[in-house]
């Protein structure tokens, strides 16, 4: 019988080890590439003003991040009582009007005036969530915007 030689058995060690590292690595790199495919299409904020007990003043700015246009679809308000209103409903008036959307060129921004009129004193905005699309994928995404005041 003969011996296994030192060398061989260090050369088959590093052998395993680099094979070890190389797939630890692509399991990485898969995590990495998978993560990016969930930037966000636009990032948006707002400030609030109170005119009067019953009225609403909300000052929404809406930055696209694609290197492509993108169209504001509408938005959703929750208020502190639990009411959710939406760009179509009564007492609220947005300028510039969104319509069937509202474009935003890439890599700029949009700035929104909603007026909310008509609400119960004491209710303030608890949340505020935009819809924005893709022309050229049609794909869709609500964004949360921050904020308030």
């Amino acid at each position: 019988m003969r011996a296994v030689s030192t060398e061989l058995v260090v050369i088959i060690s590093l052998i395993v080890v680099g094979l070890v590292v190389v797939f630890s690595l692509r399991g990485w790199i898969s995590g990495q590439i998978s993560r990016l495919g969930g930037v966000d299409m636009a990032t948006a904020s707002y400030s609030l003003s109170y005119t009067a007990p019953s009225n609403v003043i909300i000052s929404l700015i809406v930055r696209n991040n694609m290197p492509s246009p993108i169209s504001v679809a509408g938005f959703n308000i929750t208020l502190s009582n639990g009411t959710v209103l939406h760009s179509g409903s009564p007492g609220v008036s947005v300028s510039p009007s969104i319509g069937a959307g509202y474009p935003v060129s890439a890599k700029s921004d949009a700035l929104f005036t909603i007026m909310l009129s008509g609400i119960s004193p004491g209710t303030t905005v608890r949340d505020l969530n935009v819809a924005v699309q893709d022309p050229s994928s049609g794909q869709m995404q609500w964004i949360k915007a921050v904020g308030g005041g």
